[in-house]
């Protein structure tokens, strides 16, 4: 029997096609893998399986889940839906989670405490997580505290948005085994979307593609860096420093996260125009120390020295850009802080530095790709004209293609502008294409440093092989 029917389910807004009609059915106990480029609606399609339609959109086509066609439901009706028969976990997990709650009400309010311990277990993470707040876990934590709240609620039904992104090797197989079990052992349904191919392969029965890989609406046709030979004109954001002046010294950093220590004894040097890659296991440190880095955590001892701005892009561009802001008001602030400006020339020309087109400045963040909002992440860090760029995880949730553009912009970047980039990553195959030295972090030290070469072809530390698989 299908506990999920979805027939020629389309979703428009205006003239944009947010969703292809696409048909798809799920037996009980099934699961279902969604793959296809940024922008092709795989979001959109999951929230609809919950009865969500964009503000501004309509949808047609049918979706049942269970005995309940979802787009049609009343409010009443759907709220008990959603509350008893199916559990999502959203693309940036961390937006979901009360800033102000620990880990233990967090769970303790969807199940029994019973229920909560072994979620947690189930998701590999100890006890003393049930102490924290969201702010005190990584990317990569909260995504598994996410998942752990929907595993414990034990409903017929699992959606889960990229729910692999952002976990190393052996945490993602963990996953995988975790879901494939809980479908097997209790006939949970499941569909879930993810860019990493052989992830899905190996997680899903069946593997879907949505949508065509067409030309994101927006993206200017010519990327950057791409060897076409086109002269582009100078930005007036442009900037940076000679190429053999320190951009960065950080020496003896150490971060506490209340009584806990977090990041110790950290000493890392970067040059403009410099790519240093930071990586190492969920939960060692990386995200904190970004956030250090560029001044949103106080460090406990140590220094962070630059020769001039450092800027953010973080690692969850849907929560960082303000929902109630179009793409214009968002990058018109720190460009009037900066330049005094905040003219619609300017913002356009920020724009073309990252490759989208102008009109896309009327726009709202729920509006756009997630490749055409890391593009605004970008924006927005550029506006301040900065020395230094730290990226945490930019790539994790974009498909391949979309990826290789973004970290193609970035390295044309950091090669123009004399730009240093420290890139925060768990995948290693950015590391080897876009950075000459890396560190690895584990349990909030760095345990090996070198180039890129020496640390893959010798690796000494148990870490490091653990992240080359």
């Amino acid at each position: 029997m299908s506990v999920i029917v979805v027939a020629e389910l389309s979703v428009r807004a205006g003239e944009t096609a947010l969703l292809e009609p696409i048909s798809l059915t799920v037996p009980a106990g099934g699961i279902v893998g969604l793959r296809g480029p940024s922008g092709c609606g795989k979001s959109t399609l999951l929230r609809a399986l919950l009865g969500q339609v964009p503000a501004g959109a309509t949808a047609t086509g049918a979706v049942r889940v269970g005995e309940h066609d979802v787009l049609t439901l009343r409010p009443q009706v759907l709220r008990q839906f959603r509350r008893r028969e199916i559990a999502f976990v959203g693309q940036d997990p961390g937006v979901a989670l009360n800033p102000t709650m620990r880990v233990r009400s967090l769970l303790g309010e969807l199940a029994d405490p019973r229920h909560a311990l072994e979620a947690l277990a189930a998701v590999e993470l100890p006890e003393s997580y049930l102490r924290r707040r969201p702010a005190e876990l990584s990317g990569g934590e909260q995504r598994r505290i996410a998942l752990a709240r929907a595993l414990a609620r034990h409903t017929p039904v699992l959606v889960l948005d990229e729910p692999l992104a952002g976990l190393h090797g052996r945490l993602r197989s963990a996953v995988i085994r975790l879901l494939r079990r809980r479908a097997g052992e209790r006939g949970t349904t499941i569909v879930v979307s993810g860019h990493d191919s052989a992830a899905l392969r190996e997680l899903a029965d069946e593997e879907i593609f949505v949508g065509r890989a067409l030309p994101k609406p927006g993206v200017s046709a010519g990327r950057a860096g791409s060897g076409d030979g086109k002269e582009r004109p100078a930005s007036r954001f442009a900037g940076g420093q000679a190429k053999d002046a320190g951009a960065l010294a950080i020496s003896g950093l150490a971060v506490d996260i209340g009584r806990r220590r977090v990041l110790e004894g950290i000493d890392l040097r970067l040059a403009a125009g410099e790519a240093l890659a930071v990586t190492g296991p969920s939960g060692a440190g990386k995200s904190t120390l970004a956030r250090a880095v560029v001044g949103l955590r106080k460090p406990a001892a140590g220094s962070v020295r630059s020769a001039g701005r450092i800027a953010l892009v973080p690692q969850d561009s849907t929560g960082s850009l303000n929902p109630r802001r179009t793409i214009a008001e968002t990058l018109g602030r720190p460009l009037l802080r900066q330049h005094g400006v905040r003219a619609p020339g300017a913002i356009a020309d920020l724009l073309h530095t990252v490759e989208l087109k102008p009109e896309l400045a009327h726009r709202y963040p729920h509006e756009l790709s997630g490749g055409q909002r890391q593009r605004v992440a970008l924006a927005r860090a550029l506006a301040s004209n900065p020395a230094v760029l730290v990226c945490d995880e930019v790539t994790a949730a974009l498909d391949p293609d979309t990826a290789e553009a973004i970290m193609t912009l970035l390295d044309t970047l950091r090669r123009d502008r004399a730009l240093a980039l420290l890139l925060i990553t768990h995948d290693m195959s950015l590391v080897t294409r876009y950075c000459e030295r890396m560190c690895v972090l584990e349990h909030g030290r760095i345990v090996e440093a070198g180039t890129v070469t020496d640390l893959l072809t010798a690796p000494s530390h148990d870490a490091t092989l653990a992240l080359l698989g």
